[in-house]
């Protein structure tokens, strides 16, 4: 696993008719350009939607997807 680079982007998940959620998120891009999640979860199971965000990185500050 050498070499790549970190995607930042909005993780989103959706509990139909009660809630959608966007999180700032980072997964890995490798070498050919897969996009990899690499946190860990309770459920292993469980996937997520990953929308890269081109324009914004993640600088140690709270972002809002409105924003």
């Amino acid at each position: 696993m050498d070499g790549g680079s970190i995607q930042h982007g909005w993780s989103m998940r959706e509990q139909p008719q009660v809630y959608a959620e966007a999180a700032f998120h980072a997964v890995w891009r490798n070498s050919d350009g897969s996009l990899i999640d690499v946190t860990p979860r309770a459920d292993e199971q469980m996937r997520i939607l990953f929308l890269p965000d081109l324009k914004r990185v993640w600088e140690g500050e709270r972002l809002n997807p409105g924003e």
